[in-house]
Protein backbone atom coordinates (compact mmCIF):
# COMPACT_ATOMS: atom_id res chain seq x y z
CA UNK A 1 0.00 0.00 0.00
CA UNK A 2 1.65 3.16 -0.83
CA UNK A 3 1.58 6.56 0.83
CA UNK A 4 -1.61 7.32 -1.36
CA UNK A 5 -3.37 4.16 -0.08
CA UNK A 6 -2.44 4.78 3.05
CA UNK A 7 -4.34 8.11 3.55
CA UNK A 8 -7.33 6.58 1.78
CA UNK A 9 -7.33 4.11 4.46
CA UNK A 10 -7.13 5.91 7.17
CA UNK A 11 -9.73 9.06 6.04
CA UNK A 12 -11.57 6.15 5.47
CA UNK A 13 -11.46 4.15 9.26
CA UNK A 14 -12.32 8.30 10.31
CA UNK A 15 -15.40 8.22 8.42
CA UNK A 16 -16.54 4.83 9.71
CA UNK A 17 -15.25 5.12 13.07
CA UNK A 18 -17.53 8.49 13.71
CA UNK A 19 -20.12 5.95 11.99
CA UNK A 20 -19.81 2.84 14.11
CA UNK A 21 -19.24 4.53 17.79
CA UNK A 22 -22.08 4.75 19.99
CA UNK A 23 -22.93 8.59 19.74
CA UNK A 24 -24.25 9.34 23.22
CA UNK A 25 -23.49 12.89 23.71
CA UNK A 26 -22.53 14.44 27.19
CA UNK A 27 -25.90 15.59 29.00
CA UNK A 28 -27.86 15.53 32.31
CA UNK A 29 -29.33 12.30 31.65
CA UNK A 30 -26.57 10.31 30.44
CA UNK A 31 -25.50 7.25 31.94
CA UNK A 32 -22.09 7.51 33.03
CA UNK A 33 -19.90 4.60 32.29
CA UNK A 34 -16.63 3.29 33.10
CA UNK A 35 -13.02 4.93 31.96
CA UNK A 36 -12.07 1.21 30.74
CA UNK A 37 -15.38 0.29 28.14
CA UNK A 38 -14.75 4.04 27.16
CA UNK A 39 -11.57 2.86 25.87
CA UNK A 40 -12.92 -0.71 25.00
CA UNK A 41 -15.68 0.94 22.99
CA UNK A 42 -13.46 3.89 21.17
CA UNK A 43 -10.41 0.89 20.61
CA UNK A 44 -13.82 -1.72 18.83
CA UNK A 45 -14.90 0.98 16.94
CA UNK A 46 -11.52 1.96 15.12
CA UNK A 47 -10.56 -1.62 15.16
CA UNK A 48 -13.86 -2.31 12.92
CA UNK A 49 -12.80 0.13 10.71
CA UNK A 50 -9.06 -1.22 10.20
CA UNK A 51 -10.91 -4.93 9.76
CA UNK A 52 -13.37 -3.55 7.42
CA UNK A 53 -10.60 -1.51 5.29
CA UNK A 54 -7.65 -3.80 5.99
CA UNK A 55 -8.98 -7.24 6.36
CA UNK A 56 -9.98 -9.05 9.14
CA UNK A 57 -7.16 -10.13 10.41
CA UNK A 58 -6.20 -7.00 11.78
CA UNK A 59 -7.47 -5.86 15.76
CA UNK A 60 -5.98 -2.91 17.95
CA UNK A 61 -5.10 -3.37 21.55
CA UNK A 62 -5.05 -0.08 23.86
CA UNK A 63 -1.28 0.62 25.03
CA UNK A 64 -1.24 0.72 28.88
CA UNK A 65 2.42 -0.62 29.15
CA UNK A 66 5.01 -1.13 27.01
CA UNK A 67 4.75 0.54 23.73
CA UNK A 68 6.10 -2.30 21.40
CA UNK A 69 8.19 -0.67 17.56
CA UNK A 70 6.67 -1.76 14.45
CA UNK A 71 7.17 -5.19 12.95
CA UNK A 72 7.89 -6.63 16.58
CA UNK A 73 7.02 -10.22 16.66
CA UNK A 74 5.31 -11.66 19.93
CA UNK A 75 4.73 -14.64 22.07
CA UNK A 76 0.78 -14.48 22.14
CA UNK A 77 1.24 -16.79 25.04
CA UNK A 78 3.17 -14.28 26.92
CA UNK A 79 2.92 -11.37 25.19
CA UNK A 80 6.25 -9.56 27.29
CA UNK A 81 8.10 -11.91 25.61
CA UNK A 82 9.85 -10.63 22.34
CA UNK A 83 10.05 -13.39 19.91
CA UNK A 84 12.83 -11.62 17.84
CA UNK A 85 13.93 -8.43 16.59
CA UNK A 86 14.99 -9.48 13.21
CA UNK A 87 10.86 -8.53 11.65
CA UNK A 88 11.75 -4.52 12.78
CA UNK A 89 10.44 -2.03 10.44
CA UNK A 90 11.32 1.47 9.99
CA UNK A 91 9.19 4.01 11.21
CA UNK A 92 6.35 5.23 9.12
CA UNK A 93 5.45 8.91 8.93
CA UNK A 94 2.77 10.04 11.46
CA UNK A 95 -0.34 10.70 9.14
CA UNK A 96 -2.87 12.72 10.66
CA UNK A 97 -6.12 14.55 9.40
CA UNK A 98 -6.40 18.28 10.81
CA UNK A 99 -8.85 19.11 8.84
CA UNK A 100 -11.46 16.56 10.13
CA UNK A 101 -13.33 16.79 13.30
CA UNK A 102 -12.62 14.33 16.40
CA UNK A 103 -13.37 10.50 15.77
CA UNK A 104 -16.12 10.42 17.99
CA UNK A 105 -18.80 12.28 20.45
CA UNK A 106 -17.81 12.46 24.19
CA UNK A 107 -18.80 10.14 26.69
CA UNK A 108 -19.77 10.76 30.23
CA UNK A 109 -17.84 8.59 32.16
CA UNK A 110 -17.62 8.16 35.96
CA UNK A 111 -15.51 8.82 38.24
CA UNK A 112 -13.95 6.62 41.39
CA UNK A 113 -11.17 6.32 43.59
CA UNK A 114 -9.16 5.11 40.70
CA UNK A 115 -8.55 8.33 38.31
CA UNK A 116 -7.41 7.90 34.94
CA UNK A 117 -4.01 8.29 34.21
CA UNK A 118 -4.04 12.31 32.82
CA UNK A 119 -6.53 13.68 35.60
CA UNK A 120 -4.67 11.76 38.15
CA UNK A 121 -1.19 13.87 36.84
CA UNK A 122 -3.68 16.63 36.23
CA UNK A 123 -5.49 16.86 39.54
CA UNK A 124 -3.13 18.92 41.84
CA UNK A 125 -3.28 21.53 38.87
CA UNK A 126 -6.82 21.61 38.88
CA UNK A 127 -6.49 22.16 42.75
CA UNK A 128 -4.42 25.23 42.57
CA UNK A 129 -6.96 26.39 39.85
CA UNK A 130 -10.08 25.97 42.85
CA UNK A 131 -11.82 22.35 41.53
CA UNK A 132 -11.64 19.46 43.54
CA UNK A 133 -11.96 16.73 41.41
CA UNK A 134 -13.25 14.27 44.61
CA UNK A 135 -16.74 16.79 43.90
CA UNK A 136 -16.85 15.42 40.13
CA UNK A 137 -19.18 12.49 39.96
CA UNK A 138 -18.10 11.90 35.94
CA UNK A 139 -16.69 13.69 32.85
CA UNK A 140 -16.76 14.34 29.47
CA UNK A 141 -14.31 12.47 27.68
CA UNK A 142 -12.89 11.87 24.00
CA UNK A 143 -10.17 11.19 21.62
CA UNK A 144 -8.99 13.80 19.38
CA UNK A 145 -6.29 14.29 16.79
CA UNK A 146 -6.45 10.30 16.29
CA UNK A 147 -3.24 9.96 13.72
CA UNK A 148 -1.31 6.20 12.71
CA UNK A 149 1.95 5.05 11.59
CA UNK A 150 1.10 1.95 9.64
CA UNK A 151 3.52 0.19 7.91
CA UNK A 152 2.74 -0.68 4.09
CA UNK A 153 0.96 -3.77 3.43
CA UNK A 154 3.87 -4.78 0.84
CA UNK A 155 6.71 -4.08 2.96
CA UNK A 156 4.92 -5.63 6.39
CA UNK A 157 3.95 -8.69 4.52
CA UNK A 158 7.91 -9.01 2.77
CA UNK A 159 9.55 -8.45 5.84
CA UNK A 160 7.52 -11.55 7.85
CA UNK A 161 7.78 -13.79 4.56
CA UNK A 162 11.63 -14.08 4.28
CA UNK A 163 15.01 -14.02 5.73
CA UNK A 164 16.14 -14.22 9.59
CA UNK A 165 12.55 -13.00 10.66
CA UNK A 166 10.97 -16.05 8.95
CA UNK A 167 13.79 -18.85 9.89
CA UNK A 168 13.15 -16.65 13.45
CA UNK A 169 9.63 -17.02 13.76
CA UNK A 170 8.68 -20.13 11.47
CA UNK A 171 6.57 -23.02 13.11
CA UNK A 172 5.88 -20.31 16.28
CA UNK A 173 2.63 -18.49 16.61
CA UNK A 174 3.52 -14.91 16.27
CA UNK A 175 1.60 -11.80 17.27
CA UNK A 176 2.94 -9.04 14.81
CA UNK A 177 2.74 -5.12 15.26
CA UNK A 178 2.05 -3.57 11.82
CA UNK A 179 0.85 0.08 13.39
CA UNK A 180 0.67 1.93 16.20
CA UNK A 181 -2.88 4.79 16.78
CA UNK A 182 -2.09 7.90 18.21
CA UNK A 183 -4.33 10.31 19.73
CA UNK A 184 -4.96 12.58 22.44
CA UNK A 185 -7.17 12.40 25.15
CA UNK A 186 -9.29 15.32 26.73
CA UNK A 187 -11.30 15.39 30.10
CA UNK A 188 -14.41 18.47 30.38
CA UNK A 189 -16.27 19.04 33.04
CA UNK A 190 -20.07 17.84 32.36
CA UNK A 191 -21.65 20.96 34.12
CA UNK A 192 -19.55 22.75 30.44
CA UNK A 193 -16.29 24.33 30.14
CA UNK A 194 -15.96 28.14 28.33
CA UNK A 195 -12.89 28.38 26.69
CA UNK A 196 -13.42 32.24 25.89
CA UNK A 197 -12.86 33.36 29.89
CA UNK A 198 -10.53 30.35 31.41
CA UNK A 199 -6.98 30.34 33.63
CA UNK A 200 -4.49 27.66 32.48
CA UNK A 201 -1.94 25.80 33.46
CA UNK A 202 0.61 22.99 31.98
CA UNK A 203 2.53 20.36 33.29
CA UNK A 204 4.50 17.50 32.12
CA UNK A 205 2.71 16.56 28.63
CA UNK A 206 -0.35 17.85 29.51
CA UNK A 207 -3.05 21.31 29.91
CA UNK A 208 -5.40 22.17 32.36
CA UNK A 209 -7.95 25.08 31.76
CA UNK A 210 -10.72 26.27 34.11
CA UNK A 211 -13.38 28.84 33.57
CA UNK A 212 -14.55 31.59 36.22
CA UNK A 213 -17.70 29.03 36.82
CA UNK A 214 -15.56 26.24 37.50
CA UNK A 215 -15.59 24.65 34.39
CA UNK A 216 -12.55 22.67 33.13
CA UNK A 217 -10.45 21.16 30.82
CA UNK A 218 -7.75 18.68 30.90
CA UNK A 219 -5.62 17.08 27.82
CA UNK A 220 -2.54 16.07 26.68
CA UNK A 221 -0.25 18.62 24.39
CA UNK A 222 -0.15 15.92 21.98
CA UNK A 223 -1.29 13.13 20.19
CA UNK A 224 0.53 9.96 22.11
CA UNK A 225 0.70 6.65 21.33
CA UNK A 226 -2.66 4.96 22.24
CA UNK A 227 -3.22 1.57 20.08
CA UNK A 228 -1.23 -0.97 18.79
CA UNK A 229 -2.60 -2.71 15.85
CA UNK A 230 -1.73 -6.43 15.94
CA UNK A 231 -2.47 -9.52 13.48
CA UNK A 232 -1.77 -12.72 14.45
CA UNK A 233 0.65 -15.34 12.28
CA UNK A 234 -0.56 -19.17 13.75
CA UNK A 235 2.48 -21.73 14.13
CA UNK A 236 1.00 -23.76 10.90
CA UNK A 237 0.44 -20.96 8.88
CA UNK A 238 3.25 -21.62 6.19
CA UNK A 239 0.62 -24.41 4.24
CA UNK A 240 -1.96 -21.66 4.41
CA UNK A 241 -0.35 -19.14 2.60
CA UNK A 242 -2.11 -16.15 1.37
CA UNK A 243 -1.10 -13.82 -1.40
CA UNK A 244 2.07 -12.05 -0.78
CA UNK A 245 2.96 -13.54 2.62
CA UNK A 246 2.61 -16.37 4.93
CA UNK A 247 -1.53 -16.78 6.81
CA UNK A 248 -2.46 -13.98 9.16
CA UNK A 249 -5.44 -13.89 11.50
CA UNK A 250 -7.54 -11.95 14.25
CA UNK A 251 -6.25 -12.50 17.35
CA UNK A 252 -8.09 -13.88 19.81
CA UNK A 253 -9.89 -11.61 22.67
CA UNK A 254 -7.74 -13.67 25.48
CA UNK A 255 -4.34 -12.94 23.38
CA UNK A 256 -5.55 -9.15 22.96
CA UNK A 257 -6.59 -9.02 26.81
CA UNK A 258 -2.88 -10.66 28.20
CA UNK A 259 -1.08 -7.48 26.11
CA UNK A 260 -3.43 -4.88 27.23
CA UNK A 261 -2.58 -6.20 30.77
CA UNK A 262 0.97 -5.71 30.45
CA UNK A 263 2.26 -2.84 32.50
Amino acid sequence: MDRSAGLTFILTLLLMGCKSFPDTGVGATDVAISYIEARKDFASALGGAVAEEQGQVYRLVAILGPQYPIGSALDPANPADVVTDACLLPEPPLVSWVAFPAITSSRNVALDASLPGLLGRAASYLSDLGVDLGAQSSVSWRMEDVAQRLSPQAVFQEEISTGTCLEQTAGHDILFVRGIVHAKETFTSTSGFNAGAATSATGPGLRVNVDQSGGFRVEDTAAIPRFHIVTLKPADGVAGRTVGGPELVAPPSEVLERLARLR
